[in-house]
């Protein structure tokens, strides 16, 4: 598959994502793991498998690594560096705030 039928198969199975629960979870647990003590040298994000299920990855900057791929091929459809937890005042906020924003942005992509 290439251009346009690409886009079309991916956003169908961003549609399936967003009508799982897991995937709110996911993107909850990167927002989560990214506010650390000591921010470093890794990005944290969220794939989504051809088959729409969703799965949460850190990986180090730099690297050309794209996942451990195990369900097929997989698209990186969010991604955060990390933050320190000393400047981050209200985390439950902080969290809150990121996750409705990421799935409002996703929704947008499913319907483009």
């Amino acid at each position: 598959m290439y251009g346009s039928d690409m886009m079309g198969f991916y956003t169908a199975a961003l549609r399936n994502a967003l009508d799982n629960p897991t995937t709110s979870d996911n993107i909850r647990f990167m927002y989560t793991k990214c506010i650390t003590n000591f921010p470093g040298d890794f990005i944290h994000r969220i794939l989504l498998y051809e088959d729409g299920t969703t799965e949460y990855h850190r990986i180090m900057k730099g690297s050309t690594e794209l996942a451990n791929v195990r369900k097929g091929k997989a698209v990186v459809i969010l991604q955060s560096l990390e933050f320190n937890k000393e400047t981050v005042h209200d985390i439950d906020g902080f969290i809150e705030i990121n996750v409705a924003s990421a799935i409002n942005k996703l929704r947008n992509l499913s319907y483009d």
